[in-house]
């Protein structure tokens, strides 16, 4: 098993290896990059029901698929429930299902992890389904099957070498020994060869 690099790269000699078929996947490489990093807010004002916090970095629109964390500064007060951003106009607040959230069901002092999809906000019970880590070391040290996982560099975050990967079953030996480098296949540091 090995993780492999989901865009831009295509296999040399590939129908869709052109110059416009790589930047278009680059773009989109940055565009899921950028949704999948989890944006820390502070509560800044409102009420226990409308909730009025900043982002770090500053956000300027509700992008659909971008995570938040924010950490309550009180319970949740009574129904209806909205959250504002950066003075953006206020959506609603949900459940991970959608529906409306009790009372106090959302204690001060706890951190949640809200998934917005451009219409109203979630406050979901689990980690979003994509993660981020630092380095290509981090990737290894995750568990395998943990997908998809957005690298944000090779030995360190930002060093230009990070991308969108995906874990891949069966015996990868080949594709892991035929990339050193680590730039496409990784294997994970409970198997270094990538043949489980």
């Amino acid at each position: 098993m090995a993780v492999d690099r989901k865009i831009p790269i295509a296999p040399p000699g590939a129908p869709n290896n052109t110059q416009e078929y790589f930047a278009a996947a680059v773009q989109e490489e940055i565009a899921e990059l950028y949704r999948g990093i989890i944006v820390p807010l502070a509560v800044t004002g409102g009420t226990a029901s409308a909730i009025q916090a900043t982002a770090t970095p500053p956000v300027s629109d509700y992008m659909q698929a971008r995570y938040y964390l924010l950490t309550m500064a009180q319970d949740l007060g009574p129904a209806p429930h909205t959250l504002a951003i950066d003075g953006l106009p206020a959506l609603p607040l949900r459940s991970a299902a959608g529906t409306a959230l009790a009372e106090g069901e959302v204690p001060g002092g706890e951190s949640v992890i809200l998934y917005c999809d451009g219409a109203k906000f979630r406050v979901l019970a689990r980690p979003p389904d994509k993660i981020s880590v630092p380095t290509i070391q981090a990737l290894q040290l995750l568990p395998p099957g943990t997908t998809p996982v957005i690298v944000l560099g090779k030995s360190a975050a930002g060093d230009g070498s990070g991308g969108t990967f995906i874990w891949r079953d069966g015996d990868r030996r080949a594709e892991v020994s035929g990339d050193a480098a680590q730039v496409v296949w990784v294997a994970p540091s409970i198997d270094t060869t990538g043949a489980s």
